[in-house]
């Protein structure tokens, strides 16, 4: 209720003590205070109510754009512009909804915090151990991938497989900007796949051997089978950039 009774203007707090201020005022007789007292008692509990009320459908209007950006924004590795244009039509789900005066950037702010809305990309270290992989993604890589998300969502397709090929073409891009940089690093891992990409979430996969995730995964893209299903997937920038994460020949 903080954030909301910040977002709202001082207009109405200012209407409640201005009401109460005129009840209070000196100038007025014993039998005008008297006679009085009741409407003061009702004006200000009246004002007081509609500031209530008005919180409330401030609430309710909150909710209803909290609901909305966790359903349309999407992963991490779609185009920023699409965020920030659906944080946009939140902001206006609930200042066009109400005629309570609202600071239109204080609401965009609070959203934005609360679901981690980015404006810009910070430049990738392909050294470090730490960060986001998505981080790596071109502005016409995310746009390819937010093709075949939609692609996905529209028909009812399980999104693991764009995942996935945002994670290979991430992982691809990273290679790409540590060879650039003259970076060398390695990558240890204690098994037969030592040294070799295995995505987490292959695991997720359908008709995934998970006694040796990178095996079926090789055996699905090399196949073609990966992406089939996905026209938006199915193409040389996600393909050719699966064959160099596994270090296939195309």
């Amino acid at each position: 209720m903080d954030i909301i009774t910040g977002l709202i203007n001082g207009s109405a707090q200012s209407a409640l003590q201005s009401d109460t201020s005129v009840v209070n005022s000196k100038d007025r007789t014993n039998s005008e205070n008297t006679s009085s007292s009741g409407s003061r008692v009702s004006n200000t509990t009246n004002s007081a109510l509609q500031i209530s009320a008005r919180g409330h459908s401030i609430s309710l209007l909150m909710q209803g754009a909290n609901e909305f950006l966790r359903q349309e924004l999407g992963p991490s590795y779609l185009p920023l512009a699409r965020g920030q244009a659906l944080l946009d039509q939140a902001v206006s789900m609930v200042t066009a909804n109400t005629e309570i005066d609202i600071d239109g950037q204080a609401l965009r702010n609070t959203l934005q915090q609360e679901h981690n809305i980015r404006e810009t990309i910070p430049r990738p270290n392909p050294s470090s151990d730490s960060g986001n992989v998505f981080d790596f993604l071109s502005g016409s890589d995310r746009e390819a991938l937010e093709a075949a998300y939609d692609y996905a969502v529209e028909n009812n397709l399980d999104a693991d497989d764009v995942e996935l090929a945002a994670g290979l073409l991430a992982s691809d891009r990273r290679r790409q900007a540590a060879i650039a940089s003259g970076t060398i690093y390695l990558v240890h891992e204690p098994s037969e796949n030592a040294g070799k990409f295995i995505p987490q979430s292959s695991a997720n996969l359908p008709n995934t051997d998970i006694s040796n995730p990178r095996q079926s995964l090789i055996d699905r893209v090399t196949s073609g089978d990966l992406f089939s299903k996905n026209p938006f997937l199915n193409q040389a920038l996600f393909i050719e950039a699966a064959f160099r994460t596994l270090q296939l020949k195309n």
